[in-house]
């Protein structure tokens, strides 16, 4: 008696292992081994690896580039984006402006805040260039 329920606790475990490294849940196909048995094993074997698709949080976060910065509230929002998320603004007519480059700024020597080269002073902590 106790080597037929070992068998079958067996038969749940193997079955949970198999089915997680397939991207299953292994609680569950630890139950249906369990319930099952051999059945359940069979199953787990036969049973086809789980697609990452839109169930994963990587593949429903767009990629960096294709983000742009809202023209109202500087918030990050997709480039084909037709209204802000963050203030509801209309922004399917703007388009954001290419980076400027970095000969345009200079770096504060106190704070390291980035300063457009026409000022003067530093507009975080009011260090002077000259």
């Amino acid at each position: 008696m106790e080597i037929g329920i070992l068998a079958w606790l067996l038969f749940g475990i193997v079955s949970a292992v198999v089915a997680k490294e397939k991207g299953r849940s292994g609680c569950a196909w630890f139950a249906l081994g369990v319930l099952l048995g051999p059945f359940g094993l069979i199953l787990a074997f036969a049973a086809k690896p789980q697609q990452q698709g839109l169930t994963g949080v990587e593949s429903a976060a767009p990629e960096p580039s294709a983000l742009r910065k809202c023209p109202s509230c500087a918030e990050l929002i997709r480039e084909d984006a037709v209204r802000c998320r963050f203030c509801g603004i209309k922004v399917a007519g703007f388009r954001s402006a290419p980076p400027a480059s970095t000969a345009e700024f200079w770096k504060c020597p106190r704070c390291g805040v980035s300063n457009a080269t026409k000022l003067v002073r530093c507009g975080n902590c009011g260090y002077s260039l000259e």
